[in-house]
């Protein structure tokens, strides 16, 4: 079994008047080789728990040299070497700035784990389609 990677990237959350500087943990799994996890700590949430977003590995990957992302996720370049993600909910809106090297390093990690175009290759179909047709049809896994 090949290891998660799991690397802390320090971010700041722009607010309209103030900032708040941060660790984000973002994760990479061969298990599930098109995600990104990204772990924010519960200082920034309303209810104290941390919150965790998952989104494309390609999209963060796009994002550090041009703007990526459509819909709840976007990742830019800001400047030569830093990175803004944008995320957005229906109750909120968040804009997050990092430098680009640690994401970059991230990914990295992450291609020379799953490389770019083998994320379906290195897929175990097998134990995917066991653990599927064991599965509750009304329970999303």
């Amino acid at each position: 079994m090949l290891p998660t990677i799991i690397r802390p990237v320090d971010f700041t959350l722009l607010g309209p008047s103030s900032s708040i500087d941060f660790t984000a943990w973002l994760s990479y799994a061969p298990n599930n080789p098109f995600c990104v996890r990204a772990r924010f700590p519960g200082m920034l949430t309303a209810d104290g728990a941390d919150a965790v977003w998952e989104f494309s590995r390609d999209l963060l990957t796009e994002g550090l040299t041009r703007t990526s992302g459509e819909g709840d996720v976007q990742v830019s370049p800001v400047g030569r070497d830093r990175t803004a993600i944008r995320l957005r909910t229906a109750q909120a809106r968040a804009e997050l700035v990092g430098a680009t090297e640690p994401l970059r390093t991230f990914l990295q990690a992450s291609y020379a784990l799953v490389p770019f175009g083998r994320e379906r290759l290195d897929l175990d179909w097998d134990r995917l389609l066991a653990a599927g047709s064991a599965a509750d049809p009304q329970e999303p896994q």
